[in-house]
């Protein structure tokens, strides 16, 4: 169950408002990773006239370059070698709704330039193999955490489709900035976490406080993180329990817990991104990504192209018992697999031996197994 809070931040709530009344205008909403932008934008919909229409999320990186036209446009059955059916793409999907792209500044230079053609187009477009133009009644909200100019500057964003998207704006504050929002956000995540453990889970004021006191820099994302693992750490200590009661003792060992990982403050990151060269700007990655698995396969496409080139020592390191950063590795060990020729010239630029790469799973499965397995709760 999805946690939805009316925030007392008027400034953001009249920006909502706005929003929400200027269907089918571009909205686009700005926050930090875990702010809630998804949240945002799903309130932005629930409160307009296209409430009751679809609403398509995805995060623009999974939209490939190679499949981006079919993906997003779709196609005719027989279009190309393996089209067996037709298929009907985003737009199709999101017809008389609404299409939110998560993360838009992860799209390629040519997925940038199919959804400008869309939108300069007024939702015209073609599926691949046909002739016959399409109309899409859409309206596309798009979301991002990072300063979309910096990316023109550097040239991985369209000025183009930033001035396009940049139509009507949602400034979502972190949540260090409405510190008031955080008990009604606690309250609303802990009836969440009630409902999936069928049992009451409450929590002590000091344990509020320590919350509300903490700079949360993993936002929205890390505060419900450090109460869920806190709640099951609560249910592991009394099985039989009817209510769970979270105290601060176990808040402040599952804050610490969260500041050790692999999350670290955006603000200390460097200021020039490429080429990476050294595990700790490595890990500021992670303040730019939704997932460990977005984060995977933003590192494998940064090493794809020579973003990314660890000369000094392998971005892993000593992590045998850091669960982040096992679970990183357990999903780029997947990832890789999928590279075929590409695979030992990705694993060389991350500063790893590809022929050693895979014996690093058996070796932290055989001495740490609880590490893996608090791993695997990430993924």
């Amino acid at each position: 169950m999805p946690v939805i809070h009316q925030t007392s931040d008027s400034e953001l709530l009249e920006a909502l408002e706005i929003a929400a009344d200027a269907a089918p205008e571009p909205i686009l909403i700005l926050g930090e990773s875990g702010s809630g932008k998804e949240i945002i934008a799903r309130a932005i919909v629930a409160a307009s006239s296209r409430a009751d229409r679809p609403l398509i999320q995805i995060n623009a990186s999974t939209i490939s370059d190679e499949l981006g036209d079919t993906s997003v446009f779709g196609h005719r059955r027989g279009a190309f070698t393996g089209a067996d059916r037709a298929h009907d793409g985003l737009l199709a999907a999101a017809h008389g709704g609404t299409l939110h792209v998560d993360e838009v500044a992860d799209l390629s230079l040519r997925n940038q330039a199919r959804i400008l053609r869309v939108l300069d187009r007024r939702g015209e477009y073609r599926r691949v193999g046909e002739v016959l133009i399409r109309q899409a009644d859409l309206w596309i909200i798009c979301s991002t955490n990072r300063d979309l100019s910096l990316a023109v500057r550097d040239g991985h964003f369209r000025a183009d489709l930033m001035y396009r998207l940049d139509v009507i704006r949602v400034d979502v504050p972190p949540l260090r900035a409405r510190r008031c929002d955080i008990p009604g956000l606690i309250d609303a995540i802990l009836r969440d976490i009630s409902f999936d453990l069928k049992r009451s889970v409450q929590i002590t004021s000091g344990a509020q406080r320590a919350l509300i006191d903490h700079p949360l820099p993993g936002n929205i994302r890390q505060l419900r993180n450090v109460l869920v693992r806190a709640a099951h750490m609560c249910k592991r200590a009394d099985r039989s329990a009817r209510e769970l009661v979270i105290s601060d003792t176990v808040i402040d060992k599952c804050l610490r817990m969260s500041d050790t990982g692999i999350v670290i403050d955006r603000s200390t990151a460097p200021a020039v991104r490429e080429p990476v060269r050294d595990k700790e700007a490595v890990q500021h990655l992670a303040r730019d990504c939704e997932s460990i698995r977005h984060m995977a396969r933003k590192i494998i496409s940064m090493a794809t192209t020579g973003e990314m080139k660890i000369t000094d020592h392998t971005i892993f390191g000593e992590v045998l018992h850091d669960p982040g950063a096992v679970a990183l590795y357990l999903v780029l060990e997947e990832e890789v697999r999928t590279l075929g020729g590409k695979r030992c010239s990705v694993l060389r630029n991350l500063g790893c031996d590809p022929k050693a790469f895979s014996s690093y799973v058996a070796k932290i499965t055989k001495h740490h197994p609880e590490v893996v397995q608090a791993a695997m709760k990430l993924i």
